[in-house]
């Protein structure tokens, strides 16, 4: 638009007390440009009604002067328009019996008919009029041009302070979520739909012929359109936004988890998300088709970021409210939901996660806790009362040659030891179950972290997440009820305290309980397996449900299992590094290298033990094994032999039926949900390190690389410690890498380097490349 200082200081003056660029700034230029080739010839079609008020104040003007000549030469006109009469008489009489004079034998009588005569006054005035209507459109011009430059100015100064005021506004509210300050977020809302709103309304103001005109030209007239898509998409935004704040302010302080109102609070925010879903979809279209060129460099940084969110959360959105209707379900509205909750150490590392040393059945009514039970005793409870006599899986000789229900979280998909914990469960004497819920032990230091300390007089114990291991370990090991055989007493007692102090978390407390759940989430920490398929295959879609993940591509997951009994994974360091060369003939050959070191201290009861690793490396299905070292296999002494009347598990024998061993190599191979998995024992003592290597060839070349790209999905073990991962791909010369995924992987003088600290969840890397020749 046009950037008048006299007009753009009038709307600073009557609109805010700031004034900065619009997404029309380019405008005024434009319009000069255009008005010196065009407005000649449309100019006075701009204000028609100016125009018509012209010429009613110049048409008298004329018809003065008509009457003043008649006035002062009438007595001469008279005689002659008397005769003229005459003749014009005498022809209409001969015209009606006769032809024209003129046109009998195509002779000219001189005589002129009397429509002739019509037509020369016709004629007159219309050249009289329209002289008028020019000269109404010259004197009318500078005033229609100046007006217009009044106008749009004004109107452009006001409109971009209302809709920076507006998108301002927006940025608070979108703060004040992030801080779950719900009430001052509805508030910011609600004013950035009333600037939106009267930043609409300005625009409304302008001339429909002068947007037309503004629309119309070449390369910069989408300018005008961009801005009104700007506002109405934040008219959109903040209406949502107005929405998603109200489903936020539905669990009102105290936030009582799994309590009265519980679920109604969570359909309410559910109602309230659906309605905000088609405002945040309209507003995330309208600003996708905005032209970023149209925006001032100094808000353009400011409007992709609102892109940008936009797009997610219009995204997301379904996700979210479908996710919502999923929980509504899972936790029991008017009916009954029955869950088996396991607790998993991590410090003594399992396929799911860790040792199940404690479980607990909880019944759910309309999201409340309608019942819950923690057996004492523990997982062990359940052994007196099974009644099948399974041989355990091989490794497990060492602990244990019978499976039993605190060793069935095996696999490391969780769906399979979920089935496989339902099944001695009820096997036991349990009853049935609609689905399992696997918690880690780090879990819960975290949510001790938001609850506070946890006052344990019966024990003489205040419970911190930073001595919450050290003690709930002296407790269930060693400070125990020997004499009533009630090891696991105290989680029992600590788990309800826990639930009763997250009850009582405020409102400002609940965004960092969900950060804590989502990246429980995301790392395995917590797993969930549903009966009902509808549950099952919607938190599979949000990640949740621990299985493993199928790929087309390249895939590693290293999973370690300690049977030699302590807590020493709670100080094991791991770190590995892949290597994938990509050879000269297409074929790709990928190694492993695992480290492990042993931090323990041998005076600690828990962690100055041997550990005994039993480490499992899944790779994609058709991988060859080419060479293996640093596996060595524990005395054959430490094994046990199960009894003659214990059978094999059916469950186990059909995974395992194709396995295959390898003395020189000291590895296993099988084949286990579309994966190669390849197994060895590490030994680890206290204070020493150990080095496994693996090098295997892929089942794919660098034809299917070039079709498809090359991806590689590393996938973390629930409750995994390993601290560094560092993946190098080398590629041989008549290749040439197009891109990669990371962004941050770094390219070499060999190919490329990618590494990470942490693994604690699942990452993705990738690459596309073609022949240089």
């Amino acid at each position: 638009m046009f950037s008048s200082p006299r007009f753009a200081a009038r709307a600073k003056k009557r609109v805010y007390h700031t004034h900065s660029e619009s997404p029309f700034g380019e405008m005024r230029e434009v319009f000069f440009s255009w008005m010196k080739n065009v407005f000649r010839i449309c100019g006075f079609l701009i204000r028609l009604p100016f125009l018509l008020l012209m010429i009613i104040i110049l048409y008298p003007v004329a018809v003065l002067k008509s009457f003043l000549v008649r006035l002062f030469y009438g007595a001469v006109c008279a005689q002659q328009e008397e005769n003229e009469f005459k003749k014009h008489a005498c022809m209409v009489l001969k015209r009606w019996h006769s032809p024209p004079a003129h046109a009998v034998h195509g002779k000219k009588t001189g005589v002129r008919p009397l429509h002739r005569r019509k037509k020369s006054l016709v004629t007159w005035r219309t050249k009289h009029m329209g002289g008028v209507i020019v000269a109404a459109g010259i004197l009318a011009l500078p005033f229609t041009f100046s007006n217009f430059l009044q106008e749009l100015s004004f109107v452009r100064a006001q409109t971009a302070l209302y809709a920076e005021r507006g998108i301002q506004e927006f940025s608070q509210a979108k703060d004040g979520l992030g801080d779950f300050r719900l009430q001052d977020a509805e508030k910011s809302f609600q004013r950035a739909f009333s600037d939106f709103q009267s930043a609409e309304k300005n625009m409304v103001k302008i001339n429909a012929s002068l947007r037309a005109l503004a629309q119309g030209i070449p390369g910069k007239g989408d300018a005008l359109a961009d801005g009104k898509a700007l506002i109405a998409a934040g008219q959109d935004s903040a209406l949502a936004g107005q929405h998603i704040a109200r489903a936020a302010d539905a669990f009102q302080p105290p936030f009582e988890l799994f309590n009265v109102g519980f679920l109604t609070s969570f359909a309410n925010m559910n109602r309230e998300l659906k309605i905000a879903q088609p405002f945040l979809a309209r507003a995330d279209t309208r600003m996708q088709s905005i032209h970023e060129e149209h925006i001032p460099p100094q808000h353009l940084q400011q409007f992709s970021q609102m892109r940008s969110l936009l797009h997610a959360l219009s995204g997301n959105m379904k996700d979210i409210t479908d996710l919502c209707d999923g929980v509504i379900r899972i936790f029991a509205k008017n009916q009954l939901r029955r869950y088996l909750v396991i607790f998993q150490n991590n410090t003594e590392l399992r396929a799911t996660g860790g040792f199940i040393g404690s479980f607990a059945l909880v019944d759910f009514v309309n999201g409340t806790i309608r019942n819950i039970e923690i057996p004492s005793g523990g997982s062990y409870d359940l052994q007196g009362s099974l009644r099948e006599t399974v041989i355990s899986p091989q490794p497990l000789h060492i602990a244990n040659p019978k499976w039993e229900f605190q060793d069935a979280n095996w696999f490391p998909d969780f769906p399979t030891s979920a089935k496989k914990l339902i099944w001695f469960y009820e096997k036991s004497g349990g009853p049935t179950v609609d689905g399992v819920i696997a918690i880690n032990e780090s879990v819960a230091e975290k949510l001790i972290q938001l609850t506070g300390p946890i006052s344990m007089p019966e024990y003489g114990k205040i419970i911190r997440a930073e001595n919450f291991l050290e003690e709930t370990q002296k407790a269930v090991e060693i400070e125990y009820d020997k004499k009533n055989n009630t090891p696991k007493k105290f989680l029992s007692d600590l788990i309800p305290k826990m639930i009763s102090q997250l009850q009582g978390q405020t409102q400002g407390d609940m965004m960092p309980l969900i950060r804590v759940m989502s990246d429980a989430v995301v790392s395995r920490d917590i797993q969930l397996y549903f009966q009902t398929s509808a549950d099952q295959e919607l938190f599979q879609r949000f990640g949740a449900s621990g299985e493993l993940r199928a790929t087309r591509g390249d895939y590693l997951m290293i999973v370690d299992t300690n049977v030699g009994a302590g807590k020493s994974d709670g100080v094991m360091g791991e770190s590995v590094g892949h290597t994938i060369t990509l050879q000269r003939d297409g074929t790709l050959v990928a190694h492993i290298r695992i480290q492990r070191d042993h931090h323990g201290d041998r005076a600690n009861p828990f962690t100055g033990l041997r550990n005994i690793d039993y480490m499992r490396i899944y790779v994609p299905y058709g991988s060859t094994v080419l060479s293996a070292a640093g596996f060595q296999e524990p005395p054959v002494s430490l094994f046990k032999n199960p009894p003659m009347e214990y059978h094999l598990d059916s469950d186990l024998k059909a995974i395992e039926r194709d396995e295959k061993y390898d003395g020189a190599k000291k590895i296993s191979t099988h084949t286990e949900l579309g994966k190669t998995a390849i197994s060895g024992w590490v030994i680890t003592d206290v204070g020493e390190s150990s080095t496994v290597e693996l090098s295997y060839r892929l089942p794919f070349t660098a034809q299917d690389i070039m079709r498809d790209g090359y991806s590689l999905l590393l996938q973390r073990q629930s409750g995994s410690r390993i601290q560094a991962v560092v993946v190098d791909i080398s590629v041989d010369p008549q290749w040439r890498v197009d891109w990669t995924y990371p962004q941050d992987m770094n390219t070499t003088n060999v190919g490329l380097h990618w590494e990470t600290g942490e693994w604690n969840q699942d990452r993705v890397l990738g690459f596309t490349m073609q022949k240089k020749f």
